[in-house]
């Protein structure tokens, strides 16, 4: 199973990894959670709703970065993996 709990942890930090626990106390948005977590799915709350889409350019930077970091740890023998996860918007000429 997905660890979709562990952000959530540094809300409740009283918890420590307490994965029933976190359910729950995310189900209300308590201690202003970004989400709540069921078994099956995951709702955003609607306060933090327009900061996530008003910041998505820099949050998905954030993720691509720490992707090629992450990419580049594991993958040392190919070269420029951070120019190779997003498609050009227009290719140079041959």
């Amino acid at each position: 199973m997905i660890n979709r709990y562990r952000y959530l942890s540094s809300w409740f930090p009283e918890l420590k990894w307490n994965r029933t626990e976190i359910y729950r106390r995310s189900a209300d948005f308590e201690n202003n959670s970004p989400y709540v977590l069921n078994e099956q799915d995951l709702t955003i709350d609607p306060l933090w709703h327009g900061y996530l889409g008003g910041h998505a350019g820099i949050l998905k930077a954030f993720c691509y970065w720490h992707l090629s970091l992450y990419l580049q740890k594991h993958n040392p023998n190919v070269p420029d993996i951070a120019n190779k996860l997003i498609k050009p918007a227009r290719r140079n000429s041959l």
